[in-house]
């Protein structure tokens, strides 16, 4: 019975799970045993009065035991109760998985976190929803036991962080703690703890991407301490003091830096400053070489908890190469590249202080605008590098002829002005012109050969000739274009008619534009008369524009502007084909033939394919090439020699006559009849008008005409108007003359009524 009633007591013992009790029941059980044990070696007596205190006992243990029963499964349920509550708490979240890696358990924060609140990724394998750091060197592998051998065997995974997917598939930056269960039994799982990241991640960022920025701006930066020691420096500031970094930190900012004393120094910046204030502007810094440099700083100061200043944070910038880009760029708007000479807009500010002057004070000033003389041909022929130098040429002479007493500029292209303030009277502004034309016109040696060149002035007073900058200005222009008008290489004041003038030539030219095409122009011819037989010889072929309202224009009223404006070329065109197809029909009807000559413009040459227009034109009219005679002004060979003797010579090639008129006028005559193609030479009207009259005039015309003989050119006298004139010229044996005396320009129909009465050469 006693052995039933131990076993009895011990299998509800058992079902109590004593493992889970406290020392005091285990107390119990072993005082029962002891107690069962010694009553085996009592008597029969004994044993029974024992069975029956056991029965007793057993009946109390009952009691005991459901009492104890009751207790301890209350008290295990309150534990419960109270773990799970700590656990649903908790400000982190908590996943159990067993030793297969499923999740278990969720508390109600790692729900939340997961957005799983009905607790549907219980089940799932953990590695399920995590997904490894895309930079991490350790990724998450398929078993708990295989991600403890990751970390070196250690029984807990901390510190490592990994991207956790919600149940919605979105994921999320979280810290994570792994450690099993019990150490030594690693089969019963493991809890996972984690926190979401995000915040971190993001301030870790931020902290990063300031670092980047903190040390690699151009920007020097300094953190400074109440004060003023540095805290700490950027690459930048190292790059620009030369100081290390180890010089810098610890130090005073101002003892490094500093170099002005006063308000507008740093030290005076930074001890001015209060909490949260900000100061910017340029300040004069030290570099560690003593060397100065100047800066654009911004010093602010930041506010403690306390209210005070907690730092100064300093940032610079050296700009004194921006400073030297800065004057450099305002030359550069201001100066002329080529010339280096002020340009346009510096004369204009200029003009404006030195007008307001004047006025103050009551004085003169003088506005001299030049313009260079048949520049456009140098630039145009012979290439815009020989034309820039020309013009670099001409403004180191101005320079030298007015020093620092003026101001000189390049206006625009080949025009430059001089302002001249402070003069008394108008005769130093003549004087200073003066000077200048005879200045400029002194030869230039360009590509190896002479040059030469002149310039047109306008002058222009204050106040006399106007009151405000543009004013001047235009009438100082109006009056240079009444310079070139008046034969060029001279210098004019201006007066109140020059505008009219001016406004007359736009006019001018812009009706000339529309003159080809509306056929305006016409050819009239002058003969030329054999002095021995009195027979026509032939024609000069002379320009005439039937102006619309201005009436019949000869050349000395628009061939400037027709120059000006390029039109000399598509004009000259025309002119020799209506030429040569007047060619061709004098000498049809004639008795005999006759040449016309056309004048040539230097234009022509240098900027037209004249070769190819003449043959074009001889091609179309079908005249022989002989009875073209082409004049070409002596002056013509001054300038581009080279090309302009190569284009002649192409003509020449094809049989056509040439003949240069002018002569005696121009330079070097003599040197230019052995290598250019003449055929004739034409005495210029200025010897022949004093011809009766002056020694002088009589000595050239005899000279002119000894030497084309000597070389068996003929010759012809132009301007004959006077018996007495053309009575010298036969004494003298010209060979032919043209003028009034015998005939003006007359129309193609009159000229071929004049031929049809003139004698053949041999009648």
């Amino acid at each position: 019975m006693t052995t039933g009633i131990h076993k009895n007591l011990a299998n509800q013992l058992k079902e109590l799970d004593i493992t889970s009790l406290d020392s005091l029941t285990e107390d119990i059980w072993y005082a029962l045993l002891n107690h069962i044990s010694n009553s085996y070696k009592q008597s029969d007596k004994e044993r029974l009065a024992l069975e029956q205190s056991l029965q007793r006992s057993s009946d109390e243990m009952s009691a005991l035991y459901d009492s104890l029963k009751k207790s301890t499964a209350t008290k295990l349920a309150a534990e419960r109760d109270k773990l799970g509550a700590i656990i649903n708490s908790m400000g982190i979240g908590l996943m159990m998985i067993d030793n297969h890696g499923r999740i278990t358990l969720l508390n109600n924060t790692a729900k939340s976190m997961l957005n799983d609140q009905t607790g549907e990724l219980v089940g799932m394998g953990l590695f399920d929803i995590l997904l490894p750091d895309e930079n991490a060197a350790v990724q998450p592998v398929t078993g708990i036991f295989e991600i403890q051998q990751l970390f070196d065997g250690r029984d807990q995974m901390n510190g490592s962080w990994v991207f956790i997917k919600r149940y919605d598939r979105s994921h999320f930056p979280a810290s994570v703690v792994l450690a099993p269960v019990d150490r030594r039994d690693k089969s019963l799982g493991a809890a996972v703890l984690f926190r979401d990241i995000t915040n971190e991640k993001t301030t870790e960022e931020k902290l990063r991407l300031s670092s980047l920025v903190f040390n690699n701006t151009n920007n020097a930066v300094v953190i400074s301490n109440p004060d003023g020691i540095i805290q700490a420096v950027n690459r930048a500031f190292l790059k620009i003091t030369g100081y290390s970094e180890r010089q810098a930190i610890g130090h005073a900012i101002v003892e490094l830096l500093n170099i002005d004393v006063g308000a507008e120094s740093l030290d005076g910046v930074i001890s001015e400053l209060k909490p949260d204030q900000s100061w910017e502007g340029e300040l004069n810094l030290n570099k560690k070489s003593s060397k100065p440099f100047q800066a654009w700083v911004t010093v602010t100061a930041t506010t403690a908890e306390t209210g005070g200043i907690s730092q100064y944070l300093t940032i610079f910038t050296d700009i004194s190469i921006l400073q030297q880009s800065t004057q450099q760029l305002h030359h550069l708007a201001h100066h002329d590249l080529l010339t280096n000479l002020p340009n346009r807009l510096l004369f204009h500010k200029a003009l404006d202080k030195s007008l307001e002057e004047a006025k103050n004070n009551k004085t003169l000033l003088a506005i001299l605008f030049l313009d260079l003389d048949r520049f456009k041909i140098i630039n145009d022929s012979m290439g815009h590098p020989v034309g820039d130098e020309l013009l670099t040429t001409v403004a180191l002479r101005l320079k030298s002829l007015v020093g620092n007493q003026y101001i000189v500029s390049r206006f625009g292209g080949d025009e430059f002005t001089i302002l001249m303030d402070g003069i008394k009277n108008k005769s130093e502004a003549a004087s200073l012109a003066e000077r200048i034309t005879k200045e400029i016109e002194r030869p230039v040696f360009l590509n190896g050969a002479e040059t030469f060149i002149t310039t047109s002035i306008g002058i222009c007073i204050y106040p006399e000739h106007g009151h405000d900058a543009i004013e001047l200005i235009r009438n100082a222009d109006a009056a240079m274009y009444y310079a070139k008008a008046s034969g060029r290489n001279n210098y004019q004041f201006y007066y109140n008619a020059l505008n009219e003038k001016a406004t007359d030539n736009i006019k001018l030219e812009s009706s000339l534009r529309y003159a080809l095409d509306k056929n305006e122009f016409v050819l009239y011819y002058q003969p030329q008369i054999a002095l021995g037989t009195k027979c026509i010889t032939g024609f000069e072929a002379l320009l005439r524009w039937q102006h619309p309202t201005l009436g019949l224009l000869t050349p000395d009223k628009f061939l400037d502007v027709a120059i000006e404006t390029g039109l000399i070329i598509p004009i000259g065109r025309w002119v020799l084909s209506e030429a040569c197809n007047n060619i061709a029909r004098l000498n049809k009807s004639s008795r005999h033939a006759v040449r016309i000559a056309v004048n040539l413009s230097t234009h022509q040459i240098m900027f037209g394919d004249i070769a190819a227009d003449i043959k074009a034109v001889l091609a179309e009219t079908g005249i022989k090439p002989e009875r073209l005679e082409l004049e070409i002004t002596e002056s013509s060979f001054m300038q581009h020699e080279e090309h302009t003797i190569s284009a002649l010579r192409k003509v020449e090639a094809m049989g056509v006559k040439f003949a240069i008129d002018d002569f005696g006028t121009g330079y070097a005559s003599m040197e230019y009849l052995k290598i250019i193609p003449v055929d004739r030479l034409k005495i210029d009207r200025t010897f022949i008008k004093d011809l009766a009259h002056d020694m002088m005039d009589k000595a050239i015309v005899r000279s002119i005409i000894t030497l084309a003989h000597s070389i068996t050119i003929p010759v012809v006298a132009e301007g004959v108007e006077t018996e007495e004139q053309l009575d010298i010229l036969n004494s003298m044996l010209c060979n032919e003359a043209q003028g009034f005396y015998f005939s003006p320009a007359v129309t193609a129909d009159a000229a071929e009524e004049m031929l049809a009465l003139s004698l053949s050469p041999e009648e």
